[in-house]
């Protein structure tokens, strides 16, 4: 359902634009699907995995590089997309074609 929302209404008391960090927005609280097995299912987790360790030093250990590969994507598309589009916008530059 799609509400409408008169231009009024985004202002705080104070005339300010509203932010999304006043009450009553709340940020959501990340899950870490790691925290959510060891409480919920510790047998898994103690489990081993193929090479002996268990499984949840084998997820631990799995998120280091996932990591790292989210960073380097993220880095990347920010420098092929993100980036000259901030160029052109800061200089007021017509795209190229």
């Amino acid at each position: 359902m799609v509400q409408e929302v008169a231009a009024h209404d985004l202002l705080d008391a104070g005339g300010g634009p509203a932010t999304p960090f006043e009450e009553p927005y709340q940020l959501p609280e990340p899950v870490d699907a790691a925290l959510v097995l060891t409480v919920g299912a510790p047998s898994v987790m103690a489990r081993p995995a193929p090479g002996g360790l268990p499984t949840g030093l084998l997820l631990a250990l799995v998120q280091l590089p996932v990591t790292w590969l989210a960073l380097l994507v993220h880095e990347y598309t920010a420098r092929r997309y993100v980036d000259p589009s901030a160029r052109r916008v800061r200089g007021h530059e017509e795209p190229s074609s």
